[in-house]
């Protein structure tokens, strides 16, 4: 009975522990920082679900990215997003240090959005969405991917795409023309595409693999942008060495 009671105590104090607030001294400050670029992928229509990279750079290594705000106007058609940092004090590296990360904004109305760095006032880009043709999700059926990235292939030595996922059934495959690669500026939009074999379908889990050579000649810094099943778009900026 007395060792249930000091365990007891022992897990009651490590829970306090760790219950306990951060002291206001140690905590980052919340600041407004300025963004330098937008990736603005391709293709989405007024049913998708819209992504868009943003990027920006601090001065150094006191700053880490904090939340973000996207004030979405349709009728003027205009985004403005007021992007964070946390401010942290003590010693700091006097070295750059580059982010960026996805921003969500959700089923828009068709047409074209300007962004706009709500900081700096700057205007990032152009966002073009469509008119939807059909209630459907999407018009071509896309793969479920999990994941994707950039290589240098052992054998051309050019840039070369490889992405996976697992399929729920065996009667589907990512097709042969599943990658029609896009490189729109600086974003290189890919669309990988399900093909039906047959009517009989087996449920389990059937893991795919795709390598595509991509062309010799990308941008130093690039976002990849591959649609997935669920929406979730795989979205990486790519600065490979392969990229001259």
């Amino acid at each position: 009975m007395f060792k249930i009671l000091v365990s007891t105590y022992v897990l009651l104090c490590v829970f306090a522990l760790a219950a306990d607030p951060v002291p206001e001294e140690h905590k980052p400050e919340l600041v407004k920082t300025a963004l330098n670029q937008a990736f603005i992928p391709t293709g989405f229509d007024s049913n998708d679900h819209v992504q868009v990279v943003v990027a920006g750079e601090f001065v150094n290594t006191c700053y880490q990215v904090g939340p973000y705000r996207a004030n979405i106007d349709e009728k003027a058609k205009q985004i403005v997003i007021s992007q964070t940092a946390y401010h942290y004090q003590g010693s700091c590296l006097d070295v750059t240090v580059p982010f960026n990360h996805v921003v969500e904004l959700g089923i828009l109305e068709a047409g074209e959005y300007g962004i706009v760095d709500a900081a700096s006032k700057w205007r990032l880009g152009t966002l073009s969405v469509t008119k939807a043709t059909r209630p459907e999700v999407d018009d071509v059926p896309y793969a479920p991917v999990d994941d994707a990235f950039v290589v240098t292939d052992g054998t051309t030595g050019n840039p070369a795409l490889v992405f996976w996922g697992t399929l729920t059934k065996d009667c589907y495959t990512v097709t042969d023309k599943t990658v029609d690669p896009k490189l729109y500026d600086d974003v290189l939009v890919i669309r990988p595409l399900l093909k039906k074999l047959k009517e009989d379908c087996n449920n389990g889990f059937f893991p795919f693999r795709v390598t595509y050579i991509l062309p010799p000649e990308l941008p130093r810094q690039f976002l990849l942008h591959v649609r997935s099943m669920n929406g979730q778009a795989i979205n990486k900026v790519i600065t490979p060495a392969i990229n001259k």
